[in-house]
């Protein structure tokens, strides 16, 4: 289950045993508003574990700069966003924090693809080295082309990360795949090619991201949509999924109802 630090003590209430892990959406502008994270109260009964997410879409204001080409900026980034995990493990105290799943920066006109994935290694080198009592730290590929991020849903550019990171002999450092931008970018006999694909990358995958894709005279591949409801076929793909990994993050829009029906769809699936 996937909540917000504003939502959590709620979403936990009704959900504390049906989620084997919760991931916590940690975003940039906490680190200009510590006021939410000094608040949070750790959970009390939740017998799970925690995952964190840094900055995703970056709330509009600000670049994620895992990737800047100046490595005075790059480190400044990493300083400012390893300071505000720790400071939310602490609030935690005593729950495991097992994953910190990244996205990578948009592409820059000045920089190649590939000098900006070796950019993202150098930077995933430094957190891993900044959080030991993180397990493991993911990135999460994002979209195709036309999202323009540096490390693209394809096999391609996490073939070139895998080499980075394999070459400076780091283990610790794995992947976060999202179903539903896996659907959009290659269709549903795509994500079958792309996970067979995924097999030959020595890079685990520690996290997968659930939701389903609707279409309709008003949107276009809206994601974050409730499993079962739209067009991604997960009796044909959800074995091969597990293959890969069983942490799966149902990250759905619609608070906990929507979450325990998705969770009972996939049940289903496997009953």
């Amino acid at each position: 289950m996937g909540s917000s630090l504003y939502n959590l003590t709620k979403e936990l209430e009704i959900a504390y045993d049906q989620a084997s892990f919760v991931e916590l959406q940690i975003h940039d502008k906490f680190k200009q508003d510590h006021l939410i994270i000094n608040s949070l109260k750790e959970p009390v009964g939740f017998p799970g574990y925690f995952t964190f997410h840094g900055e995703g879409e970056t709330d509009g204001k600000r670049r994620i700069n895992l990737c800047a080409p100046d490595s005075i900026i790059r480190r400044e980034y990493i300083k400012e966003s390893l300071d505000l995990y720790y400071l939310v493990a602490c609030n935690l105290k005593s729950h495991r924090i097992v994953r910190l799943i990244l996205h990578p920066d948009s592409l820059m006109q000045r920089i190649t693809r590939k000098q900006a994935i070796e950019f993202l290694a150098l930077s995933l080198v430094e957190i891993s080295d900044g959080l030991k009592d993180i397990e493991c730290i993911c990135i999460e590929p994002r979209g195709g082309d036309r999202q323009g991020k540096v490390l693209r849903t394809e096999i391609e550019d996490i073939r070139i990360l895998e080499q980075y990171l394999i070459s400076a002999g780091i283990r610790n450092i794995g992947l976060c795949i999202d179903v539903a931008q896996l659907f959009i970018i290659h269709g549903n006999k795509g994500i079958l090619h792309f996970l067979n694909e995924l097999k030959s990358i020595r890079l685990p995958v520690k996290e997968l991201h659930i939701s389903d894709v609707i279409t309709n005279e008003k949107t276009k591949n809206r994601v974050a949509m409730e499993v079962g409801k739209g067009r991604i076929d997960w009796k044909l793909i959800l074995t091969l999924i597990l293959q890969h990994c069983s942490d799966l993050l149902i990250e759905t829009l619609g608070g906990v109802k929507v979450f325990q029906r998705s969770k009972s769809y996939l049940d289903s699936l496997l009953t």
